[in-house]
Order: structure tokens, then C-alpha cells, then sequence
């Protein structure tokens, strides 16, 4: 954990990692920080939140949000003590309780908004069944989205994919251990454009289990990944079909 009071130091420019905690700093004390610059790593995010954190800092250029849905007290760890086991019983239903709650998943998202500067995100294990508005990626104020590097990694609940091709800056992405998805590069991927992923150069798809097609299906001519370099896939035992394009 990092101490209390982290967000008083309104004039703070470096913060490589921010960890969430009961007993130290919660992800609250973020929203003033609004200098901070360069990467960012928030971990261990789980709980409520209540107030947009990130929107603000628009000086922040790589982030990466990595949620937590195991209890790693270490109060708990001892298997041989039965009143540990049962502590460790009850708190990990209640966290289990906690991340299978859909919509509230969904809204601890919904306040880690990035501003459209930012260049490099990473969301690894948020436990939601789909992404919350903001991963639409909808212009905002008529601005262009920034982002260039995308991973989204080991959400094994997510079942649809945000509007991808919206991203006209986008140069790589990565997809890894997206257990539920079944399909993806529909219409609901591209969003309705005629150039999709216009600078994509670099794609990487793993570990997608039940994954069975890759479908692109529109009526419209659109123009896909013109310029892709390297596209990777592994691990994907139940895929059976490849877009025409």
C-alpha cells in the first residue's frame, strides 16, 4: 500500500504506480493529481468508485489499469488455521459477490475515463461482461483520440468488444485470455466507418478460447487495416473462419 495523504501533493508530476488499499492511500486520492505526466499504473483496483479519477490529467501519456479479484490477504494464507480458512471463505464471497455484480463492475470502470491524450492504455482482469461507455471511443468535445497501443488482457467475463476502429490513431493491439468472446471484428468492433483501424500496424490475438469466427459483415466498402505489418494468433483452438477482406 502507499500512505495516506498521497493526494495532497497537488504539484506531484511522477507516479509510476498507485496501489488501491483499505489500509493506505484508496484510488480517491488520485483525483487532484492532476499534474502527474508520463506512465501510470494503477493495481489491486476493486471496490467502489464514486467520482471520476483520470478524466482530468491530461498530461498522463501510458496507463494501465489492473483490477483485483483474488484475496491476497496475507492474514489468510495460513491453510492450516481454520478460523483463517473461514475468514478467507467469507471475504473472498464477498469479492466474488462483488465482481460478479455486473453493473457495478461496469461503473468502477465507467469513473477511470482517461483524457483522449493518452496514447498507450492496458486493462488487464476487470471482471465485467462488457466495457462501459467510454470505451466507445465517441469523439469528445470534436477531439480525436490520442491512443496508439491498446492490450486488453485476461478479462475472461467480456462478451463484446468496444468500437475499436474508432481509434484512427490506434498502431497496435492486443487481445489475450478473452474467455467469453465468441465473435469479433463485426460492425460493433469497426464502428460504422469506412476506413477501419486506418494505422494499424501490429495485431496480436491469444489465449481466446471459445473464440470461433473473426466475421466482418457490412454493406458498406470499408477499408481494413491498410496498414497492418504483423498479425499474430495462437492459442485459439476453436477458431474456424477468417474474414474475406
Amino acid at each position: 500500500c502507499l500512505p495516506r495523504g498521497i493526494g495532497k501533493l497537488r504539484d506531484l508530476e511522477t507516479l509510476t504506480k498507485f496501489v488501491v488499499s483499505e489500509e493506505g492511500s484508496d484510488i480517491g486520492e488520485l483525483k487532484l493529481l492532476n499534474n502527474l505526466r508520463g506512465s501510470l499504473e494503477i493495481s489491486n483496483i476493486k471496490g467502489v468508485v464514486k467520482e471520476a479519477i483520470l478524466k482530468d490529467k491530461e498530461y498522463l501519456t501510458h496507463l494501465s489499469l489492473r483490477f483485483n479479484i483474488e484475496d491476497d490477504d496475507e492474514a489468510v494464507k495460513n491453510d492450516d488455521d481454520d478460523e483463517a480458512l473461514s475468514l478467507k471463505s467469507s471475504r473472498f464471497d464477498l469479492l466474488e459477490a462483488l465482481n460478479n455484480d455486473d453493473e457495478a463492475v461496469q461503473s468502477v470502470l465507467e469513473f477511470l475515463e482517461p483524457h483522449p491524450n493518452l496514447e498507450d492504455l492496458v486493462i488487464e482482469k476487470y471482471n465485467g461482461s462488457k466495457f462501459p461507455s467510454w470505451m466507445e471511443f465517441p469523439n469528445w468535445d470534436g477531439r480525436s483520440i490520442m491512443l496508439r497501443q491498446l492490450t486488453i488482457f485476461s478479462c475472461k467475463n467480456l462478451k463484446v468488444l468496444p468500437a475499436l476502429g474508432r481509434l484512427e490513431f490506434l498502431e497496435d493491439l492486443y487481445l489475450s485470455g478473452l474467455y467469453s468472446v465468441s465473435a469479433i471484428m463485426g460492425l460493433e468492433v469497426l464502428g460504422v466507418l469506412k476506413n477501419a483501424f486506418p494505422n494499424l500496424k501490429k495485431l496480436e490475438i491469444s489465449c481466446m478460447k471459445h473464440w470461433e469466427e473473426w466475421v466482418i459483415k457490412t454493406t458498406v466498402n470499408i477499408t481494413l487495416m491498410p496498414l497492418l505489418q504483423t498479425l499474430s494468433i495462437s492459442k485459439c483452438p476453436m477458431l474456424k473462419s477468417l474474414p474475406c477482406q
